[in-house]
């Protein structure tokens, strides 16, 4: 790579490992300020870090079964953390998210044992997720898009499940759900 500035050609080497602004193509026009080494403490104060991409995940979940003689209990619980911070370059723009988000959920049903004619299944289910998010696109000329998500969602359901056997061959079955869900987000696009 080899480029030519002010002074003469200069290669990827000579600028290793140092900051460097560099300009593509041509621009021009009333509102177009081109960079200059006086603006260069502010364009490092505007970056800040260098590009980064952390993203932590904690994941806990289980199935506990308890036998209860007449039909077996499972309960599974879930719980899920997310943390996300990046920062990117791409022809000139920075992109950059900080996520903080989070989901438990928990699910808990009563299984029949299968002896007899009948059996069936009867439960619960709940979650609640929640993210917030700071997302980010910035160019030489100032923010170009800002968004804040502040995202919840929370479900929870009953359902049920019959099957009984008229003969070994004929079988019934019917099921039910019911859910009730909402969600709700605020937040800015500019």
């Amino acid at each position: 790579l080899a480029c030519l500035d002010r002074v003469g050609d200069r290669a990827l080497a000579d600028v290793r490992g140092k900051t460097a602004v560099v300009s593509f193509g041509l621009q021009h026009g009333p509102d177009v300020r081109h960079t200059t080494l006086s603006d260069m403490p502010e364009v490092k104060k505007k970056l800040g870090a260098d590009g980064k991409n952390h993203t932590d995940q904690n994941i806990l979940s289980a199935e506990i079964r308890y036998d209860m003689g007449f039909g077996t209990l499972t309960v599974i619980p879930s719980y899920v953390k997310t943390k996300i911070d990046y920062k990117t370059y791409s022809n000139g723009l920075i992109f950059g998210n900080t996520t903080d988000a989070s989901q438990f959920s928990m699910e808990a049903r009563l299984t029949s044992n299968g002896e007899g004619p009948l059996n069936y299944t009867f439960g619960a289910y709940y979650t609640r997720e929640k993210q917030d998010a700071f997302q980010y696109n910035t160019q030489s000329t100032g923010y170009a898009l800002l968004v804040t998500p502040n995202f919840i969602s929370k479900n929870y359901a009953f359902f049920g499940e019959l099957t009984y056997a008229l003969s070994d061959a004929l079988r019934i079955s019917g099921g039910l759900r019911y859910t009730n869900e909402s969600k709700t987000q605020d937040g800015y696009t500019t």
